[in-house]
């Protein structure tokens, strides 16, 4: 067929992305598969492919490009892996084409118009709103910060390890720590507001909610020492024990043990 004759291409499937299955190797290619024919027919031979990411359907910004020479068409049908580097950040990506068929005979032709819309299948490397994470292999977070390093739910923190040798796992666990070290915190606002406490250990919803600077306090159960400011050495074991408690030595075990006592050391 005469290389100046227009040809054009029909989308037929973005495929998977190679390798997405392995969660310890995701990379950034995809699979691209189209339709070339030519004066109405299909296209049968070798062709030299180009492939150009762009940000918007028509002019915008090209991001990257993949050549492709001597590429088989088959009844019509080419298939190429595509590997635009991390291009995919949550904008929108079109993909222009262009082909010279036979390969290395005349100009390349025109983009195929309109460029094609990047739809689901890549930005599965791109999950800004993913409801779940699978995979049989790691998943490598930085150092814990205020900025990185965490899991967060809903806009929130839900598993970090700010601090020195702190554990958080919760909404809202663990709070803004600053200085705080050794404590473990698990459950909903379990030791949320923690700036410089350390070697404390809450486990329920709430349970030493309060204490911003208290230390060497043990709390399990829903509440157990949650208005607990700056306490030291306090143990509550159970549901709401020492619940109102802001002092210092105390011990009670039990669902709402020692629950309303405030001040006193017991």
């Amino acid at each position: 067929m005469h290389p100046d004759t227009p040809m054009r291409a029909m989308l037929l499937a973005l495929l998977l992305i190679a390798g997405l299955a392995r969660a310890e190797a995701l990379d950034t290619r995809f699979t691209y598969q189209g339709f070339l024919e030519q004066d109405g027919e299909a296209i049968d031979g070798i062709c030299d492919l180009t492939f150009e990411l762009f940000d918007a359907l028509t002019a915008g910004t090209r991001l990257a490009a993949n050549q492709f020479a001597v590429h088989p068409v088959r009844q019509g049908v080419f298939t190429a892996t595509l590997d635009f580097g991390d291009r995919f950040d949550g904008g929108d990506r079109w993909l222009s084409i262009r082909a010279r068929c036979p390969a290395n005979v005349g100009a390349f032709g025109d983009p195929f118009a309109p460029r094609h819309p990047i739809t689901a299948t890549p930005y599965a490397l791109y999950a800004a709103t993913a409801g779940s994470v699978r995979g049989s292999g790691n998943i490598d977070l930085a150092a814990s910060t205020a900025d990185a390093g965490n899991v967060l739910k809903e806009g929130r923190l839900f598993l970090h390890d700010q601090g020195h040798a702190n554990t958080f796992l919760g909404l809202d666990a663990g709070g803004a720590i600053a200085g705080g070290e050794r404590n473990t915190a698990v459950g909903d606002g379990a030791l949320a507001a923690n700036t410089a406490g350390s070697v404390n250990t809450a486990v329920g919803e709430g349970a030493l909610g309060a204490s911003t600077t208290g230390s060497y306090n043990v709390a399990v159960g829903g509440r157990a020492l949650a208005a607990n400011v700056e306490g030291v050495g306090n143990t509550a074991v159970g549901t709401g024990a020492l619940a109102e408690n802001t002092a210092s030595g105390n011990t009670a075990v039990g669902h709402g043990a020692l629950a309303s006592n405030t001040y006193g050391s017991n």
